[in-house]
């Protein structure tokens, strides 16, 4: 993510950045209340409390705790969507899961404490097919099976939902994270850090990462883009479903949905044959027909990138621009860019630090909140290295000692462990990025890169920790580390 000079979210905290920043987050909100079940009804709830393996209602994430849910994990998200007059949308979510403990009840992040209007209702729970009993209240689905499942089981839950879905202050910033409208009336999802389980039922934790697919159904002559690649239009009367895949595991904050009567998927053939990737960009007709110029870089970008930090991980990439949203943002395969920044002298870092998010961050995903660094530093100093590509060593330099005195003189914190409130600091955004400049210099250029490959290599599409860094940089460097990771990810002064 990354907040921008170009809407001031925090003032001190963009101006203390030369460059784009850190990320904002808009947000949508789905909120519900207790419903009957459906027409067959199950078995009474057990009154079992939790097993020895599993909270209910937490994946134990001290940052945010009411986040995720124990006792399984998600192999698999089928969304169906369907926009109705009236701002409405009918949902289906099928989740497929399997279970590490024996459960008799499961817990899915859906909703909000802070609901405006009706937002989304659940209609109906189905597990293996047979109706549910379920008890909605906040931002938690309870769901009652007919039977218990066992340890290791596969099993599938579907919950069918209607409503108008609305924004949501996050945890993380004063910022609306979930489903947004643009004054253009485009349609799309900002959903990091806590915004997903606002539109969908899941397991809205980045430590359990599943593979998606999103259909959206529009009337006739809208557009509809979301993660991955899009396999299958269908036309229908007055209808068209757009269906997307993205078959590589995706955390759940990274899924997003854009839709507006006046976009288009711009391919970019020269660029898909160049990188062997599919670039393809959502973009208004306006700029389809005039896209800005940094966009035309994609391919030398993900070039530059690539030689650096290993094979780029999925097989499409691209942008949408959207309205309302005032900041960028790094969703899997599909970026989300503020139409303002269309314009901005600044696109070509923002650019690059959203293409750089696809290996920090997507493919390799923090276990826990507390280490977003390992997002955003590892981000930042992508725009770093994109300067010393254009300009040379002595330009990244001059960047570093530009960075370094802001810093200084913003008294921008220590990246390791960030406030739970204050999850995109400034200091996780530019310390975290001075960090990795300390160890490239301490350990030389052949060391560094190689780092940097082995960390993308060991933990491509899976989770990772600071700790999980340092082990690897310490076995590539063969040499003890900790004090210098100890002093700039935690230190309260900036070593010298």
């Amino acid at each position: 993510m990354r907040r921008l000079a170009l809407v001031v979210v925090l003032a001190s905290v963009a101006a203390a950045c030369s460059g784009p920043t850190s990320v904002s987050t808009t947000a949508t909100v789905i909120s519900t209340t207790t419903t009957e079940p459906p027409t067959t009804a199950p078995p009474p709830p057990s009154t079992r409390p939790p097993g020895p393996n599993e909270t209910l209602t937490s994946i134990g994430d001290p940052y945010y705790p009411g986040l995720g849910n124990g006792g399984y994990d998600v192999a698999r998200y089928d969304i169906e969507l369907t926009l109705l007059d009236g701002g409405e949308i009918a949902g289906f979510t099928t989740v497929t899961a399997v279970t590490v403990a024996e459960l008799d009840r499961l817990s899915l992040d859906f909703g909000s404490t802070e609901p405006v209007g009706d937002g989304l209702v659940v209609d109906a729970v189905r597990v293996d097919g047979a109706p549910a009993r379920w008890d909605h209240d906040g931002e938690e689905l309870i769901v009652t099976p007919p039977a218990a499942l066992a340890a290791g089981a596969t099993f599938v839950v579907e919950v069918e939902y209607s409503g108008v879905p609305f924004a949501a202050t996050s945890r993380a910033l004063p910022i609306g994270v979930g489903w947004y409208e643009g004054a253009s009336g485009v349609r799309y999802v900002i959903g990091e850090p806590d915004g997903a389980h606002l539109w969908f039922p899941a397991n809205d934790h980045p430590s359990d990462k599943a593979t998606f697919s999103i259909s959206v159904t529009v009337p006739a002559g809208t557009f509809a883009a979301a993660n991955g690649s899009l396999v299958d239009q269908i036309d229908d009367i007055g209808t068209t479903t757009f269906v997307w895949e993205e078959d590589d595991p995706m955390a759940t904050y990274l899924a997003t949905v854009v839709v507006s009567d006046r976009y288009t998927l711009v391919r970019d053939e020269a660029a898909s044959a160049e990188t062997g990737i599919e670039v393809r960009n959502v973009l208004a007709s306006d700029l389809a027909d005039d896209p800005p110029a940094p966009l035309g870089r994609t391919a030398e970008m993900v070039g530059v990138l690539s030689g650096l930090f290993g094979p780029y991980p999925f097989d499409e990439y691209g942008v949408a621009f959207v309205d309302g949203f005032g900041s960028a943002l790094e969703n899997q395969t599909l970026s989300l860019f503020d139409t303002e920044l269309a314009d901005a002298p600044i696109l070509d870092l923002v650019l690059v630090h959203e293409l750089a998010h696809q290996w920090f961050g997507n493919s390799l995903t923090p276990r826990r909140w507390e280490d977003i660094w390992l997002n955003e530093g590892f981000a930042t100093f992508a725009e770093l290295l994109w300067i010393e590509a254009e300009g040379g060593e002595e330009a990244y330099r001059d960047e570093i000692r530009e960075r370094t005195r802001q810093v200084r003189a913003f008294g921008l914190g220590p990246p390791g462990s960030p406030a739970p409130s204050d999850l995109f600091a400034g200091g996780v955004y530019q310390r975290g990025a001075l960090t990795l400049v300390a160890l490239r210099d301490e350990v030389g250029d052949a060391t560094f890169f190689d780092i940097l490959r082995a960390y993308t290599d060991r933990y491509a599409y899976g989770n990772v920790t600071t700790a999980d860094f340092v082990t690897v940089a310490e076995e590539v460097a063969n040499r003890d580390l900790s004090a210098l990771f100890d002093a700039w990810l935690y230190d309260d002064q900036l070593p010298d």
